[in-house]
């Protein structure tokens, strides 16, 4: 096979899979890290430990600016409790 025909197919693929990727990430099926070299803006929210007690059920302790909390989860619904423990540090 010629180099140009061999080029030019590699290249499709490579778009192909970007767009398939691009695709994706809009719809929220699969979540990329930004990668982005802007300002490095702090997160509200953070998830700082999760447990899964079943396959659907678990609990985790969040961090909301500067407040911690307690969720559970399960498919009956959730809880959401101010977690009264110390405070973990920041990393």
């Amino acid at each position: 096979m010629d180099l140009s025909i061999r080029l030019f197919l590699g290249l499709l693929v490579i778009a192909a899979l970007y767009l398939t990727l691009k695709l994706l990430r809009g719809r929220g099926a699969i979540s990329m890290p930004d990668l982005s070299l802007g300002s490095s803006k702090r997160r509200r929210m953070e998830v700082l430990e999760r447990l899964m007690i079943s396959a659907q059920q678990g609990i985790a302790i969040v961090r909301i600016d500067d407040q911690q909390y307690l969720l559970s989860f399960s498919p009956g619904g959730s809880n959401l409790q101010p977690h009264t423990g110390q405070p973990r540090e920041q990393r």
